[in-house]
């Protein structure tokens, strides 16, 4: 089973998923990239039950290159849609980048 991210504090709910996304894609832009990683940690909770949601991430998590982060969230994805071909070749493609043989 994939780890759980650590939960989210009161300053960001799992509502602000969108708005998260924005202010780590803003601070990424100005070069705060310390920000945005703290920011992608704090919404990853909020994504933990959410296909989709787990996809932007590891995308974004991927851009920034954090390859084991987008691992994680495309592992999650394929625990929750096994049958998923996408999610299981998104998880192939970010456990490659990561160097993770499976």
């Amino acid at each position: 089973m994939t780890t759980r991210p650590a939960a989210c504090p009161p300053s960001i709910q799992p509502g602000d998923f969108r708005a998260g996304l924005a202010r780590a894609r803003e601070a990424v832009t100005q070069g705060r990239y310390g920000e945005a990683r703290r920011i992608l940690g704090l919404i990853e909770e909020s994504a933990w039950n959410d296909v989709q949601r787990l996809r932007r991430l590891a995308e974004f998590h991927s851009h920034m290159n954090r390859p084991v982060e987008a691992e994680r969230c495309c592992a999650r994805a394929v625990e929750l849609v096994p049958d998923d071909d996408r999610a299981r070749y998104d998880l192939a493609a970010a456990r490659r980048k990561a160097g993770i043989r499976a």
